[in-house]
């Protein structure tokens, strides 16, 4: 967890801006207000430099209808001018230029460790407490992040502020890519191939067939290793590229799914099955 940042006891409320991208329904906030009314606020609110709210957007309505006028903000460091254009957004009727699904996929992983980062520190004020307030050890009502439920909510979130969608899967599907491309310990020519679905994805082509194949392509250099390494790279090649078989050193029984045309001017391999564990 990242430790770029500095607290601020008494930030102005009024001073926290509200960007579009955290304009929801904040709930029943009951719970939180008995809880901050008991106890305080256990873990503070995460804001840009620029005072954009990043994190704790029920955490601030609450202290707004407790008619509290200034709050305990985390101030985060080291945050991108692209994300802080996105959370600086006010006005839901301003027609924006929508993102490049590789430009939605970056803000994306960015907002995701931020809002992980959040709850870490949610997790540990409430299980231990802040020095300068008791008791310690109360329930994280107060501190609740929306929504709740883990890795999954926090992706499912990030992903709505970033593309307005709580669909996370495309923008992982292009993270996934760009770790195989920039992976150099992978064949060569997978990193090529998962070079070449970006550029398509970045020219306005689909994500999903792009990743299928890429993770394909994945699948055989993992069956095609050898003990050394030697020939992957070709072998990979020859066997995407020009279809030729592999060679095996053993009888191997696999189920391969292949898409062609009409949808496709050339077919692809879409997936293997586990070795020697064909479909039914």
């Amino acid at each position: 967890m990242s430790d770029r940042g500095h607290v601020e006891l008494d930030r102005t409320i009024t001073a926290i801006v509200v960007g579009e991208r955290h304009r929801r329904d904040a709930g029943d906030l009951t719970q939180l207000m008995d809880s901050m009314k008991r106890v305080g606020l256990l873990q503070p609110v995460t804001i840009t430099p620029d005072g954009y709210l990043i994190c704790g957007y029920r955490r601030l309505e609450a202290a707004k209808q407790l008619g509290w006028s200034t709050l305990r903000v985390w101030v985060r460091s080291g945050i991108s001018d692209e994300l802080t254009r996105l959370l600086a957004e006010r006005d839901e009727n301003t027609t924006h230029k929508p993102l490049a699904a590789e430009e939605a996929a970056k803000l994306y992983a960015e907002l995701r460790v931020l809002i992980d980062e959040d709850a870490a520190r949610r997790m540990r004020s409430t299980q231990f407490g802040h020095e300068n307030e008791e008791p310690a050890g109360q329930p994280g009502h107060a501190e609740s992040a929306w929504p709740q439920g883990g890795l999954g909510s926090a992706r499912r979130r990030a992903a709505e502020m970033v593309t307005g969608k709580a669909s996370y899967a495309r923008l992982e599907q292009i993270l996934e890519m760009e770790r195989i491309a920039a992976n150099r310990g992978l064949p060569k020519d997978l990193r090529k191939i998962a070079e070449g679905e970006l550029a398509a994805i970045r020219n306005g082509g689909a994500v999903d067939p792009g990743y299928q194949k890429v993770k394909a392509a994945h699948r055989m250099a993992e069956l095609m290793k050898s003990g050394d390494g030697d020939g992957v790279d070709e072998d990979l090649d020859e066997a995407l590229e020009l279809g030729e078989p592999v060679a095996s050193e053993h009888t191997v029984a696999f189920t391969v799914f292949i898409v062609c045309g009409p949808s496709y001017p050339e077919c692809h391999l879409l997936r293997l099955s586990l070795l020697d564990k064909p479909l039914d």
